[in-house]
């Protein structure tokens, strides 16, 4: 299925985040561009992120992450439709 909109890649470590927003604003963000309604997508981040254990990261600002927590942060799943 490469290619399609259900696959995320993270090549050298430099995931599409925005340093200045939180990483559940960069998750919400991107899954807005996806089409997804921000109702959902809400619904989906507080799922995924209990699920995979990054509910203390969804709201520390990019910016003041180590490189590598910003890695993880940009390779979690997106919310899909």
């Amino acid at each position: 299925m490469c290619g399609s909109k259900n696959t995320s890649l993270l090549f050298g470590g430099r995931p599409g985040l925005y340093g200045e927003l939180t990483a559940y604003q960069n998750i919400l963000y991107h899954a807005e561009l996806r089409g997804l309604k921000a109702a959902d997508a809400k619904a989906h981040i507080a799922r995924y992120a209990d699920l995979l254990d990054m509910s203390d990261i969804l709201h520390r600002q990019v910016n003041e992450m180590s490189t590598g927590m910003r890695q993880k942060n940009g390779d979690r799943p997106r919310t899909h439709t």
